[in-house]
Protein backbone atom coordinates (compact mmCIF):
# COMPACT_ATOMS: atom_id res chain seq x y z
CA UNK A 1 0.00 0.00 0.00
CA UNK A 2 1.83 3.31 -1.02
CA UNK A 3 1.41 6.55 1.51
CA UNK A 4 2.08 9.72 0.60
CA UNK A 5 3.14 13.19 2.90
CA UNK A 6 4.05 16.66 2.53
CA UNK A 7 7.28 17.91 3.60
CA UNK A 8 8.50 20.98 4.17
CA UNK A 9 12.46 22.22 4.45
CA UNK A 10 10.91 25.14 7.38
CA UNK A 11 11.04 23.78 10.50
CA UNK A 12 8.50 24.26 12.97
CA UNK A 13 6.54 22.73 9.70
CA UNK A 14 7.55 19.46 8.93
CA UNK A 15 6.72 16.56 9.99
CA UNK A 16 7.76 14.00 7.29
CA UNK A 17 9.87 12.15 10.01
CA UNK A 18 6.86 11.40 12.14
CA UNK A 19 5.24 10.16 8.61
CA UNK A 20 7.97 8.34 7.50
CA UNK A 21 7.86 6.28 11.17
CA UNK A 22 4.29 5.55 10.76
CA UNK A 23 4.91 3.92 7.49
CA UNK A 24 8.01 1.89 8.65
CA UNK A 25 5.20 0.68 11.46
CA UNK A 26 2.71 -0.51 8.90
CA UNK A 27 5.15 -1.47 5.92
CA UNK A 28 3.93 0.79 3.38
CA UNK A 29 5.60 2.03 0.32
CA UNK A 30 5.96 5.63 1.06
CA UNK A 31 6.97 9.00 -1.12
CA UNK A 32 7.62 12.01 0.33
CA UNK A 33 7.04 15.28 -2.00
CA UNK A 34 9.10 18.78 -0.87
CA UNK A 35 6.97 21.31 -0.88
CA UNK A 36 8.58 24.55 -1.22
CA UNK A 37 7.81 28.47 -1.88
CA UNK A 38 7.10 28.08 -5.26
CA UNK A 39 4.22 26.51 -4.51
CA UNK A 40 2.75 30.09 -4.25
CA UNK A 41 2.91 30.29 -7.78
CA UNK A 42 -0.35 27.98 -7.47
CA UNK A 43 -2.71 30.20 -6.06
CA UNK A 44 -3.95 31.87 -9.39
CA UNK A 45 -4.58 28.54 -10.76
CA UNK A 46 -6.64 27.76 -7.60
CA UNK A 47 -9.24 30.63 -7.62
CA UNK A 48 -8.75 30.32 -11.63
CA UNK A 49 -11.61 27.38 -10.78
CA UNK A 50 -14.40 29.89 -9.45
CA UNK A 51 -13.99 29.14 -6.27
CA UNK A 52 -13.05 31.99 -3.68
CA UNK A 53 -10.97 29.65 -1.35
CA UNK A 54 -8.28 31.47 0.74
CA UNK A 55 -6.79 28.11 2.86
CA UNK A 56 -3.10 28.58 2.41
CA UNK A 57 -3.14 24.92 3.28
CA UNK A 58 -4.58 24.22 -0.38
CA UNK A 59 -1.18 24.99 -2.16
CA UNK A 60 0.31 22.18 -0.29
CA UNK A 61 -2.18 19.83 -0.97
CA UNK A 62 -2.37 21.37 -4.36
CA UNK A 63 1.67 19.98 -5.07
CA UNK A 64 0.99 16.86 -3.27
CA UNK A 65 -2.38 15.82 -5.17
CA UNK A 66 -0.31 16.18 -8.59
CA UNK A 67 2.25 14.12 -7.49
CA UNK A 68 0.29 11.56 -5.89
CA UNK A 69 -1.88 11.16 -9.32
CA UNK A 70 1.13 9.77 -11.00
CA UNK A 71 0.48 6.82 -8.44
CA UNK A 72 -2.76 6.01 -7.61
CA UNK A 73 -6.38 7.48 -9.12
CA UNK A 74 -7.83 7.37 -5.43
CA UNK A 75 -6.39 8.36 -1.38
CA UNK A 76 -7.70 8.37 1.80
CA UNK A 77 -7.45 11.57 3.96
CA UNK A 78 -8.46 11.80 7.57
CA UNK A 79 -10.73 15.08 7.02
CA UNK A 80 -13.94 15.32 9.80
CA UNK A 81 -11.66 13.19 12.49
CA UNK A 82 -10.80 16.56 14.18
CA UNK A 83 -14.38 17.66 13.80
CA UNK A 84 -15.91 14.81 15.29
CA UNK A 85 -13.39 13.60 17.77
CA UNK A 86 -12.39 17.07 19.45
CA UNK A 87 -8.93 17.11 17.59
CA UNK A 88 -8.78 21.34 18.00
CA UNK A 89 -6.76 23.03 20.33
CA UNK A 90 -9.66 25.97 19.96
CA UNK A 91 -12.28 22.66 20.83
CA UNK A 92 -9.94 22.40 24.22
CA UNK A 93 -9.87 25.93 25.01
CA UNK A 94 -13.56 26.50 24.71
CA UNK A 95 -13.87 23.57 27.46
CA UNK A 96 -11.16 25.22 29.72
CA UNK A 97 -12.58 28.69 29.54
CA UNK A 98 -16.19 27.59 30.19
CA UNK A 99 -15.16 26.20 33.61
CA UNK A 100 -13.25 29.56 34.40
CA UNK A 101 -14.37 31.73 37.08
CA UNK A 102 -16.16 35.11 35.43
CA UNK A 103 -13.80 36.98 37.22
CA UNK A 104 -11.11 35.36 35.61
CA UNK A 105 -11.33 35.46 32.20
CA UNK A 106 -12.63 39.28 32.18
CA UNK A 107 -8.55 39.68 34.01
CA UNK A 108 -7.12 37.15 31.40
CA UNK A 109 -9.31 38.97 28.92
CA UNK A 110 -7.61 42.62 30.04
CA UNK A 111 -4.56 41.26 30.10
CA UNK A 112 -4.62 39.49 26.42
CA UNK A 113 -5.51 42.77 25.12
CA UNK A 114 -2.50 44.51 26.52
CA UNK A 115 0.15 42.11 25.32
CA UNK A 116 1.77 42.77 22.66
CA UNK A 117 1.76 40.32 19.31
CA UNK A 118 5.06 38.70 18.67
CA UNK A 119 6.57 38.09 14.78
CA UNK A 120 6.06 34.01 13.83
CA UNK A 121 2.11 32.61 13.30
CA UNK A 122 3.56 28.76 15.40
CA UNK A 123 4.28 31.28 18.86
CA UNK A 124 2.85 29.88 22.24
CA UNK A 125 2.64 33.85 23.11
CA UNK A 126 1.01 34.53 20.24
CA UNK A 127 -1.84 31.71 20.61
CA UNK A 128 -2.35 33.13 24.73
CA UNK A 129 -2.57 36.05 23.51
CA UNK A 130 -5.51 35.06 20.91
CA UNK A 131 -6.87 32.74 24.02
CA UNK A 132 -7.03 35.30 26.39
CA UNK A 133 -8.42 38.20 24.30
CA UNK A 134 -11.80 36.59 24.23
CA UNK A 135 -12.22 35.34 27.27
CA UNK A 136 -14.82 37.63 28.08
CA UNK A 137 -17.13 37.22 25.45
CA UNK A 138 -19.96 34.80 25.29
CA UNK A 139 -18.99 31.22 24.23
CA UNK A 140 -20.46 31.94 20.81
CA UNK A 141 -18.69 34.95 20.21
CA UNK A 142 -15.26 33.77 22.01
CA UNK A 143 -15.25 31.08 19.50
CA UNK A 144 -16.11 32.98 16.26
CA UNK A 145 -13.05 35.46 18.22
CA UNK A 146 -10.70 32.48 18.02
CA UNK A 147 -11.60 31.18 14.38
CA UNK A 148 -11.28 34.48 13.21
CA UNK A 149 -8.51 36.46 11.39
CA UNK A 150 -9.87 40.14 11.94
CA UNK A 151 -11.81 41.64 14.79
CA UNK A 152 -14.86 44.20 13.93
CA UNK A 153 -12.58 47.39 14.66
CA UNK A 154 -9.89 45.67 12.77
CA UNK A 155 -12.32 45.40 9.70
CA UNK A 156 -13.71 48.57 10.02
CA UNK A 157 -10.29 49.94 9.92
CA UNK A 158 -9.45 48.00 6.85
CA UNK A 159 -12.69 47.86 4.65
CA UNK A 160 -13.71 51.10 2.93
CA UNK A 161 -16.04 53.01 4.39
CA UNK A 162 -19.37 52.04 2.77
CA UNK A 163 -18.13 48.49 1.62
CA UNK A 164 -17.76 48.38 6.30
CA UNK A 165 -20.85 49.71 6.62
CA UNK A 166 -22.97 46.68 4.33
CA UNK A 167 -20.61 44.17 5.64
CA UNK A 168 -20.50 44.68 9.23
CA UNK A 169 -24.23 45.69 9.72
CA UNK A 170 -24.42 41.50 9.19
CA UNK A 171 -24.70 39.54 12.28
CA UNK A 172 -21.65 36.81 11.82
CA UNK A 173 -23.24 34.59 14.66
CA UNK A 174 -26.52 34.58 12.89
CA UNK A 175 -25.80 30.63 10.82
CA UNK A 176 -23.79 29.52 13.72
CA UNK A 177 -27.26 30.18 15.87
CA UNK A 178 -29.04 27.83 13.82
CA UNK A 179 -26.62 25.48 13.30
CA UNK A 180 -26.25 24.81 16.98
CA UNK A 181 -30.34 24.35 17.62
CA UNK A 182 -31.39 21.36 19.29
CA UNK A 183 -28.26 21.38 20.89
CA UNK A 184 -28.79 23.75 24.10
CA UNK A 185 -28.34 20.48 26.79
CA UNK A 186 -25.36 19.72 25.09
CA UNK A 187 -21.97 21.30 26.40
CA UNK A 188 -20.58 24.40 24.50
CA UNK A 189 -17.81 22.08 23.07
CA UNK A 190 -19.78 19.50 21.58
CA UNK A 191 -22.04 22.65 19.73
CA UNK A 192 -18.55 24.11 18.54
CA UNK A 193 -17.71 21.08 17.05
CA UNK A 194 -21.08 20.42 15.84
CA UNK A 195 -20.63 23.91 14.50
CA UNK A 196 -17.27 23.11 12.64
CA UNK A 197 -18.74 19.88 11.06
CA UNK A 198 -21.46 22.03 9.19
CA UNK A 199 -19.58 24.94 8.67
CA UNK A 200 -16.20 24.39 8.12
CA UNK A 201 -15.72 21.29 6.45
CA UNK A 202 -18.38 21.91 3.92
CA UNK A 203 -17.47 25.11 3.33
CA UNK A 204 -13.32 24.81 3.44
CA UNK A 205 -12.00 21.62 4.68
CA UNK A 206 -14.09 19.46 1.57
CA UNK A 207 -13.99 22.68 -1.11
CA UNK A 208 -10.50 22.90 -0.48
CA UNK A 209 -9.94 19.09 -1.51
CA UNK A 210 -12.21 19.41 -4.70
CA UNK A 211 -10.40 22.28 -5.72
CA UNK A 212 -6.35 21.40 -5.34
CA UNK A 213 -6.67 17.46 -5.50
CA UNK A 214 -10.16 16.44 -7.44
CA UNK A 215 -9.29 19.34 -10.19
CA UNK A 216 -5.90 17.65 -10.59
CA UNK A 217 -7.64 13.93 -11.42
CA UNK A 218 -7.08 13.02 -7.94
CA UNK A 219 -10.42 11.28 -5.28
CA UNK A 220 -9.73 11.56 -2.08
CA UNK A 221 -12.02 9.87 -0.04
CA UNK A 222 -12.75 10.32 4.23
CA UNK A 223 -13.36 7.61 6.07
CA UNK A 224 -14.37 9.46 9.08
CA UNK A 225 -17.11 11.66 7.02
CA UNK A 226 -18.95 8.13 6.51
CA UNK A 227 -22.28 9.15 8.33
CA UNK A 228 -22.32 5.87 10.47
CA UNK A 229 -18.78 7.33 11.71
CA UNK A 230 -20.41 10.84 12.04
CA UNK A 231 -23.45 9.65 14.15
CA UNK A 232 -21.26 7.30 16.40
CA UNK A 233 -19.03 10.19 17.51
CA UNK A 234 -22.04 12.37 17.94
CA UNK A 235 -23.83 10.05 20.38
CA UNK A 236 -20.40 9.82 22.27
CA UNK A 237 -20.28 11.31 25.56
CA UNK A 238 -17.94 14.20 26.13
CA UNK A 239 -15.36 11.92 28.37
CA UNK A 240 -14.70 9.29 25.58
CA UNK A 241 -13.14 11.81 23.28
CA UNK A 242 -11.46 13.63 25.59
CA UNK A 243 -8.58 12.90 28.73
CA UNK A 244 -8.33 15.55 30.89
CA UNK A 245 -4.84 16.48 31.92
CA UNK A 246 -3.85 18.21 35.27
CA UNK A 247 -2.72 22.19 35.08
CA UNK A 248 -3.21 21.71 30.86
CA UNK A 249 -6.42 21.34 28.14
CA UNK A 250 -7.48 18.21 27.65
CA UNK A 251 -6.02 16.22 25.08
CA UNK A 252 -8.93 15.09 22.13
CA UNK A 253 -9.41 12.05 20.02
CA UNK A 254 -9.11 9.50 23.00
CA UNK A 255 -11.23 7.28 21.43
CA UNK A 256 -9.54 7.27 18.17
CA UNK A 257 -5.79 6.45 20.86
CA UNK A 258 -7.68 4.06 22.01
CA UNK A 259 -8.49 2.52 19.05
CA UNK A 260 -5.47 2.77 16.55
CA UNK A 261 -2.46 3.38 19.34
CA UNK A 262 -1.30 0.09 19.48
CA UNK A 263 -0.16 0.51 15.65
CA UNK A 264 1.58 3.88 15.37
CA UNK A 265 5.27 4.34 16.72
CA UNK A 266 4.39 5.52 20.65
CA UNK A 267 6.20 9.30 19.86
CA UNK A 268 3.25 9.51 17.45
CA UNK A 269 0.42 8.01 19.01
CA UNK A 270 1.13 10.32 21.92
CA UNK A 271 2.01 13.72 20.03
CA UNK A 272 -0.37 16.31 20.04
CA UNK A 273 -2.33 18.17 16.74
CA UNK A 274 -0.01 20.04 14.46
CA UNK A 275 -1.92 20.60 11.26
CA UNK A 276 -1.46 20.81 7.90
CA UNK A 277 -0.51 23.84 7.75
CA UNK A 278 2.21 25.63 4.81
CA UNK A 279 4.92 28.27 5.74
CA UNK A 280 3.27 31.44 3.71
CA UNK A 281 4.04 33.36 6.10
CA UNK A 282 7.49 33.14 5.72
CA UNK A 283 7.34 33.33 1.90
CA UNK A 284 5.60 36.13 1.85
CA UNK A 285 8.25 38.29 3.80
CA UNK A 286 10.85 36.55 1.89
CA UNK A 287 11.23 35.28 -1.82
CA UNK A 288 7.71 35.99 -2.65
CA UNK A 289 7.40 39.81 -0.88
CA UNK A 290 7.61 41.81 -4.26
CA UNK A 291 4.84 39.50 -6.02
CA UNK A 292 2.57 40.37 -2.93
CA UNK A 293 3.19 43.93 -3.30
CA UNK A 294 2.72 43.98 -7.05
CA UNK A 295 -0.34 41.96 -6.74
CA UNK A 296 -2.14 44.13 -3.68
CA UNK A 297 -0.56 47.54 -4.50
CA UNK A 298 -1.11 47.87 -8.05
CA UNK A 299 -2.92 50.79 -9.62
CA UNK A 300 -5.38 48.47 -11.18
CA UNK A 301 -6.19 45.97 -8.48
CA UNK A 302 -9.62 44.75 -8.02
CA UNK A 303 -9.95 45.15 -4.40
CA UNK A 304 -8.70 48.61 -4.38
CA UNK A 305 -12.95 50.11 -3.88
CA UNK A 306 -13.19 47.66 -1.42
CA UNK A 307 -10.09 47.99 1.05
CA UNK A 308 -8.06 51.16 2.48
CA UNK A 309 -4.80 50.89 0.65
CA UNK A 310 -2.78 52.77 3.43
CA UNK A 311 -4.71 49.47 5.86
CA UNK A 312 -3.07 47.28 2.83
CA UNK A 313 0.43 49.20 2.85
CA UNK A 314 0.38 48.76 7.04
CA UNK A 315 0.24 45.00 7.10
CA UNK A 316 2.75 44.77 3.99
CA UNK A 317 5.18 46.66 5.82
CA UNK A 318 4.80 45.13 8.66
CA UNK A 319 4.88 41.70 8.25
CA UNK A 320 7.93 42.15 5.59
CA UNK A 321 9.56 44.06 8.27
CA UNK A 322 8.86 41.00 10.82
CA UNK A 323 7.13 43.22 13.51
CA UNK A 324 4.21 41.20 13.05
CA UNK A 325 3.01 38.14 11.43
CA UNK A 326 0.05 38.98 8.82
CA UNK A 327 0.83 36.00 6.86
CA UNK A 328 -2.98 34.55 6.59
CA UNK A 329 -4.69 37.96 6.64
CA UNK A 330 -2.32 38.92 3.25
CA UNK A 331 -2.79 35.71 1.83
CA UNK A 332 -6.74 36.31 2.46
CA UNK A 333 -6.33 39.51 0.67
CA UNK A 334 -3.97 37.90 -2.40
CA UNK A 335 -6.94 34.96 -2.74
CA UNK A 336 -9.49 37.61 -3.11
CA UNK A 337 -7.61 39.95 -5.94
CA UNK A 338 -6.62 36.85 -7.85
CA UNK A 339 -9.95 35.32 -7.22
CA UNK A 340 -11.59 39.34 -8.35
CA UNK A 341 -9.22 38.88 -11.22
CA UNK A 342 -10.12 35.36 -12.81
CA UNK A 343 -14.44 35.46 -12.63
CA UNK A 344 -14.05 38.98 -14.09
CA UNK A 345 -15.21 40.95 -10.90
Amino acid sequence: MPTFTAAFDEPGWDESAHARAVARRLGTEHAEVRIRPRAIEAAAGLVATGVLLADSSALALAALASEVRGSVDAALSGDGGDESFGGYVRHAALWRSERMPAAVRHGLARLGRWMPPRPGRKSRWNDARRFASALDLPPLARYLAWRSLWTEGELASLLATDVAAEALAADPLARWRDLAKGLADRPWIDRAMAIDLLDYLPDDGIVKVDVAATARGLAVRSPMLDPRVVDLARRMPWEVKWRRRLGRLPEGKRVLRAAFGDRLPPAVAQRGKAGFGVPVSRWLAGPYADWMRGVLLDGGARTAGLLRREAVESLLSAHVARRADHGERLWTLLCLELWMQAVGV
